[in-house]
């Protein structure tokens, strides 16, 4: 989450970055936690895949200044790129990895930037995307030809649709809960080829093994045995996220390091090729990153 009180300068208006604390504000991206009071802007800067999946309607605020470029992290997500006199550029949440939805963002160089952290410390190094959706094909493929269903937890914006595509294409429809519908239908309208069905649709899909999608806090016991007595079959307990580079996450049979963030070596890739000269983190409490750039720049963890 960043912080509450960021915000860049164009021609003396004041812009916030992803928080509504000014009548100005950029939207990085469609997550609810950079959504804090974006509600109450009188103008706003985002894409518009973004403004769709996070269901806003504001005037457009313009400037010959400024400029939007992929940031790689879901769809609609873009960095911001503001020039008066000095160069500066908040990426959001970013990714440079390519993923089978979005391509990985771009780097931009600049006097000023401010960067996205949440994994920037040593122990976060990703594999390729496409490694790990892989692995996600060969186990769901076995656990479904062996009789056992999977119920996988993945954040309902981004991180689902990601996963449906690579399932989808094996032939795989999954069933999903709710608020992972609502978005899944909102990439579909934005052009995103993703199939899938709510419970309440899937009477066919659910006569054999199946895959049901849900974000990981309603994975827990309830939801297992309810939908272990309802469809009579065992399910094994999958999850996509990149803490599971920190975290035990014990409940679940098979860990994924997925992200749709960069990692340790892709976030001092960014601060390295943008030859910025001051640079605040944001998103993280770590200090590997101001280690490993000593004496080189002036690096603030905010």
């Amino acid at each position: 989450m960043v912080s509450p009180s960021l915000f860049v300068e164009d021609q003396g208006e004041l812009i916030g970055l992803d928080n509504g604390y000014y009548k100005n504000a950029f939207l990085s991206h469609a997550h609810s936690d950079h959504l804090k009071g974006i509600k109450r802007v009188e103008n706003l800067i985002a894409s518009e895949e973004t403004k769709v999946l996070a269901g806003l309607s504001k005037n457009e605020y313009k400037s010959k200044n400024i400029k939007m470029v992929s940031a790689g992290h879901i769809l609609g997500a873009k960095q911001i790129v503001v020039e008066n006199g000095k160069k500066v550029v908040y990426t959001g949440d970013f990714r440079l990895k390519d993923g089978i939805i979005e391509k990985g963002g771009e780097i931009v160089e600049c006097d000023k930037l401010i960067i996205d952290g949440t994994y920037s410390k040593k122990e976060f190094s990703f594999p390729d995307p496409f490694e790990v959706y892989e692995e996600i094909k060969r186990n769901v493929l076995k656990e479904l030809l062996e009789g056992r269903g999977v119920i996988f937890a993945a954040y309902s914006l981004g991180k689902s649709q990601e996963i449906i595509k690579v399932l989808n294409e094996v032939g795989i429809v999954p069933i999903v809960e709710d608020k992972t519908y609502y978005f899944s239908k909102k990439y579909k309208e934005l052009g995103v080829e993703i199939e899938f069905f709510r419970e309440e649709e899937g009477e066919e899909i659910t006569r054999e093994p199946f895959v049901y999608m849900s974000p990981p806090r309603k994975v827990n016991k309830e939801t297992v045995k309810r939908l272990t007595q309802r469809y009579g079959i065992l399910f094994r307990r999958y999850i996509a996220t990149g803490w599971v580079r920190k975290y035990k996450f014990s409940f679940f049979n098979k860990k994924f390091p997925l992200s749709d963030h960069a990692d340790y070596k892709d976030v001092k890739r960014y601060i390295e090729e943008s030859n910025a000269k001051e640079v605040l983190v944001f998103s993280t409490n770590e200090t590997d990153l101001i280690r490993e750039f000593k004496d080189k720049i002036r690096i603030k963890v905010i």
